[in-house]
């Protein structure tokens, strides 16, 4: 989970930066003098360049504390709200990437993706080794000023994510089942030959066959993922491989997941806490005490 926020923190800053140093805010926003607006959203006007240009400034910050953990819960608030704003500016500008984002940072502000590597979770760390045991308190000490903080987080909330991202692979599988994709190859046949111009591959592009080929592999790579979404929720077998490499980690090594409020020696603490971390990431598991290792 925290490897996730971390990963969509720094995506969301790139994607940022590059929309204003490719000029999209001025040629998208502030030059046109008409927008297509969206059905009962007609009041969602663009502000002056001046507005423009701190809105994406905030959307790069918000991203920032975002990976960084830091006041998550508003920094995604703050987020959602802004990058909402600029989507429903103008309709002509709708992508369906943008509006899966949208949706994914509001579901992520009630999400505890800031439970491990974030600075809201060290100082949580801090107060709750205030409140425990004399026999744990000893174990400051060896941890250090910097804090690794694992925490099991309730199945729900990775159960939400997945239901998000597998509803997109859903709807992709079954927009691409008509006569356009499968026996007109569009809109590939338009787009490939744009991008001729690449090395290796690019005289492939120009090819109609290629964009055939391409047509019908992704037609059925996406309906394959529509059906593992479908069954990823009620089939064993269909579970993320990351989840197994969790649960046979903990299955060959139950040892290494120490919590705190057991008396245990510094070298179980401590040994091999790499493997450790890693199998704390990847667990799915509802238990609520937390894992504390040195970074």
């Amino acid at each position: 989970m925290a490897l996730f926020r971390i990963g969509f923190g720094l995506l969301m800053f790139v994607s940022t930066l590059r929309f204003v140093a490719k000029g999209w805010v001025e040629a998208n926003y502030i030059r046109p003098l008409f927008h297509f607006t969206f059905l009962g959203f007609e009041w969602v006007r663009p502000l002056p360049a001046t507005g423009m240009y701190l809105v994406f400034a905030l959307l790069a910050l918000c991203s920032l504390l975002i990976a960084s953990g830091a006041w998550y819960r508003l920094s995604m608030a703050v987020f959602f709200v802004l990058f909402s704003y600029v989507e429903l500016i103008d309709a002509a500008l709708y992508l369906n990437h943008y509006y899966f984002i949208a949706l994914l940072s509001f579901l992520m502000i009630f999400l505890p993706l800031d439970a491990a590597l974030a600075s809201n979770a060290q100082r949580r760390a801090r107060r709750g080794s205030e409140q425990r045991a004399p026999a744990t308190k000893g174990l400051d000490a060896v941890r250090g000023s910097r804090f690794l903080v694992l925490c099991a987080v309730p199945a729900w909330t990775i159960a939400v994510l997945r239901l998000q991202i597998g509803l997109v692979y859903v709807f992709a599988g079954i927009a691409k089942l008509n006569s356009d994709w499968l026996f007109g190859a569009l809109p590939l046949r338009i787009w490939l030959p744009t991008h001729s111009s690449l090395p290796l591959v690019g005289p492939l592009f120009d090819q109609l066959w290629f964009a055939y080929v391409m047509s019908w592999g992704g037609a059925f790579i996406r309906s394959d993922d529509c059906l593992f979404s479908l069954l990823a929720a009620h089939t064993p077998l269909c579970l993320p491989r990351c989840a197994w490499l969790s649960y046979a980690y903990r299955a060959a090594f139950p040892d290494r997941y120490v919590s705190l409020d057991h008396d245990c020696r510094h070298d179980d603490l401590f040994y091999d806490r790499r493997l450790a971390r890693i199998g704390a990431f990847l667990s799915t598991t509802t238990d609520t005490e937390p894992l504390v290792f040195t970074a």
